[in-house]
């Protein structure tokens, strides 16, 4: 986790979109983070999965 971070993808078995819907660590981390304005989005696997289908598909239109 650094400053440069900006999205986290949590595992199976967590759901939510905000880091107090699942307590660990890198979810503490990632709430600091947001509130000194660090702009950290937060996804599940599927929607991560999701988005990067999208990109690829995205990205072939334009070959």
């Amino acid at each position: 986790m650094t400053s440069k971070t900006t999205i986290l993808v949590i595992g199976d078995g967590f759901e939510g979109h905000e880091p107090q819907d699942f307590p660990t660590l890198v979810a503490v981390m990632v709430a600091d983070m947001r509130a000194q304005g660090h702009p950290i989005e937060i996804l599940t696997e599927n929607e991560f999965a999701t988005r990067i289908r999208n990109a690829k598909s995205s990205a072939l239109a334009f070959e």
